[in-house]
């Protein structure tokens, strides 16, 4: 009795490596009650017992060792310096307590669990892992259901699932039964959080076993949540259930598994392993995918294909691989050889993503050009490419190259380009189409509503539509003004129906609602700039230009009759400016009128169309003064051009064989030019149109307005009716 008093009369690091179990047991247990008092996880006390806790764990006595596996629990709950010696520890557990009796080996996971929730996540799944090679089946089985209970407790954004995809197919092969099973719901486990990105990995399983894991996969419905939460995390919720102030839930772990939950976003794509499949590509694929043989290059492209049914790769110069498949997209004539081509492409683009984007461009200009193919076997590996490649890059990279093709010759091209556009669309947000962007989407799409081809039509309808859904009214109605009401009907009845994928950041049902906030209001510091106002200003104009157009008449004949009766009372000079107006206006009153300085530069609504006054009225209104006081000299007109001027400007816009198509007996051929003088206008900034150009170009050329076929003729109203609201 007073030997073993003496033993305990020892210091604490000496009775917890004491050669008697009673005096290591003794010591676990005050060791237990020692960390869980410490005020401060940087307590000198746990640096004491950093290189004997491996000791608790691999203690030769069962009974002891349950006690020391309460106390490492405790210092890894504990102490900051738990995560110094974490390998040692989970190797420790790994040998000698995953094949323990039960109440030893579940102390043993709860150990691992506290390191995973102690941030140590990666170095505990890393020793497990090398349990899986040990020749004893409990410890391969034990280590397989810990990494199980770990990825459904934490989750595969903390448990890394990677390495332990990798290692399951050779599990799968255990001649133990207990470890087969274990695999099996790991596979499921890893699934029900990254779902069909493990099926590449598993797919050298025998067929029994694959259809068995299909099954259980199928009965999976409810989605992946964690149910703990890493220090970390739960620091994170602490801190914003104080800043909240929530008292009404007493459960603060369970609320806040809840919280973690809904917050987190799996992207399956990260927690693979990437494949290098530049250097398993064969030395003769390039000589072989340019062989005359048309069965050799689609050998050739199918083992690449196979190649690239990876679900990541690693990324690397792709730069020659691309080239060639962008060639054989271009160049073969064998349908099929195209549509491995494109298959091929999809599969790149979805296993490099953001590295893919150096190389959207090329491939996405030559995929739309091989859409006048009408195989659909082609169609679709085209569509299926070109919406996998877009998901790489972004709708400001390749719309520069894309608008082109809605003026193909071909139905097919532009159809399927306007699809793409409808497709790419679903996956922006107001942000991505901003008032630039439409400006150079909306016009080349909205002339394409008046194609001849049906399939043409309903395309442009479906990606107007789907740009409205994302935008909403507000920076839609200047383009949904000008259609007609059967369009502009078939647009919006299109929207309803669009389904965005993108997570739109506001509701788009407000943005009508903010419009009326935003009109501006008329000046009342002087009567005769709300006057000027009234007329348009270019601002006023653009957003609501058929009210410009319903007040200015009733300002220039008001304006008419003033300068031909003389205005009103106070005109001392008004002799002068009768025949400074007669004369085509003096250099003095030139000045005059340059030097005002309420005058208003530019308004694009003052212009009145040509030839809708009178010479004399003309001459009046130019030199004589507006009731308002102000010269109407500084109100800016288009110049006068002759015939020759004219033509050569037109050239300048357009080549020569469309002026001459403007002529042409065929009316195909007369449609196809007009369309693209109509294209060369909606290019142009309000700035840049000269009106009599193109109404001159258009009506000069015969048979000009009296042209016999419908098509023609409403191409040319939608021209002129473009150039008088927007010049």
């Amino acid at each position: 009795m007073s030997e073993e008093e003496d033993y305990f009369k020892l210091p604490l690091e000496a009775r917890v490596v004491h050669k008697v179990w009673k005096v290591r047991l003794g010591a676990y247990e005050e060791l237990s009650k020692l960390f869980r008092e410490q005020g401060s996880e940087k307590s000198p006390e746990f640096t004491k017992y950093v290189g004997l806790v491996k000791g608790f764990v691999t203690d030769a006595n069962a009974v002891a060792q349950e006690k020391g596996l309460d106390a490492a629990i405790e210092f890894v709950e504990n102490a900051a310096v738990a995560s110094r010696i974490c390998a040692d520890v989970v190797s420790g557990v790994v040998v000698k307590c995953l094949n323990a009796r039960p109440k030893t080996k579940g102390k043993g996971v709860a150990l691992c669990l506290a390191y995973v929730e102690a941030e140590q996540a990666a170095v505990t799944v890393e020793e497990l892992l090398k349990g899986l090679e040990n020749k004893q089946p409990k410890i391969v089985a034990g280590s397989l259901e810990v990494v199980t209970q770990a990825i459904r407790e934490f989750g595969v954004r903390v448990v890394g699932v990677k390495h332990v995809i990798k290692a399951l197919p050779k599990m799968f092969d255990h001649s133990d039964k207990t470890v087969r099973e274990q695999a099996k719901q790991c596979a499921v486990e890893c699934f029900r959080w990254i779902k069909d990105a493990i099926k590449p990995a598993l797919q050298g399983l025998k067929p029994v076993q694959l259809k068995e894991l299909e099954g259980l996969w199928a009965s999976i419905t409810e989605p992946a949540r964690p149910t703990r939460l890493t220090r970390s995390e739960q620091a994170k919720v602490q801190t914003d259930n104080v800043a909240t102030e929530a008292t009404e839930t007493p459960d603060t772990e369970a609320s806040s598994c809840v919280v973690a939950a809904a917050a987190v976003e799996v992207d399956p794509f990260d927690v693979l392993e990437a494949v290098d499949v530049l250097s398993k590509l064969p030395a003769s694929f390039y000589d072989n995918v340019t062989n005359p043989k048309w069965q050799i290059r689609k050998e050739a492209l199918d083992d690449l294909h196979t190649l690239l049914q990876q679900p990541k790769l690693e990324p690397g110069d792709f730069s020659a691989l691309v080239r060639a498949l962008r060639q054989v997209i271009l160049k073969d004539t064998n349908v099929m050889i195209v549509a491995v081509a494109g298959r091929c492409i999809e599969g790149l683009a979805k296993g490099l993503r953001k590295s893919f984007q150096s190389y959207a461009v090329a491939v996405t200009s030559a995929m739309l050009e091989k859409f006048k193919e009408k195989k659909q076997n082609v169609v679709s590996a085209l569509r299926d490419a070109v919406d996998a490649v877009y998901l790489t890059t972004s709708l400001g990279a390749l719309l520069e190259d894309v608008l082109p093709f809605l003026s193909n010759k071909n139905p097919s091209v532009k159809a399927e380009t306007l699809s793409y556009l409808a497709r790419s669309f679903q996956h922006c947000t107001p942000a991505h189409l901003n008032k630039p962007t439409l400006k150079q989407i909306c016009p080349p799409v909205v002339a394409r509503l008046d194609d001849t081809n049906p399939t043409v039509r309903d395309a442009a309808a479906e990606a107007l539509a789907t740009v409205l859904k994302v935008v909403g009214e507000k920076l839609m109605s200047i383009y949904m003004e000008g259609l007609d009401k059967t369009k502009e009907t078939k647009v919006r009845e299109a929207s309803e129906k669009v389904e965005l994928k993108a997570v739109q950041t506001a509701p788009q049902a407000k943005a009508p609602s903010a419009e009326p906030k935003k009109t501006p209001k008329a000046p009342a510091s002087s009567s005769h700039e709300v006057s000027i106002g009234d007329e348009g200003t270019a601002t006023g104009y653009v957003d609501q230009p058929k009210k410009t157009a319903v007040k200015k008449r009733p300002k220039s004949e008001k304006a008419k009759r003033d300068g031909e009766s003389g205005g009103g009372q106070k005109r001392p000079k008004s002799e002068k400016a009768k025949r400074d107006g007669e004369s085509g206006g003096g250099q003095k009153g030139k000045e005059e009128s340059e030097s005002k300085p309420r005058s208003i530069a530019k308004p694009p609504a003052a212009r009145p169309p040509s030839g809708s006054a009178k010479p004399s009225a003309s001459k009046g209104k130019r030199g004589g003064v507006a009731a308002t006081g102000f010269k109407e000299a500084s109100i800016p007109s288009e110049p006068g051009l002759s015939t020759e001027e004219i033509e050569a400007k037109a050239q300048e816009l357009v080549p020569a064989t469309v002026l001459s198509g403007l002529a042409n007996t065929n009316w195909k051929e007369r449609l196809a030019a007009c369309e693209e003088f109509k294209q060369a206008l909606l290019s142009m900034s309000a700035d840049e149109i000269n009106s009599l150009v193109f109404v001159h170009t258009l009506a000069g050329k015969k048979p000009g307005w009296k042209d016999s076929n419908f098509q023609v003729l409403q191409c040319a109203a939608y021209t002129c009716s473009y150039n008088c609201t927007f010049s």
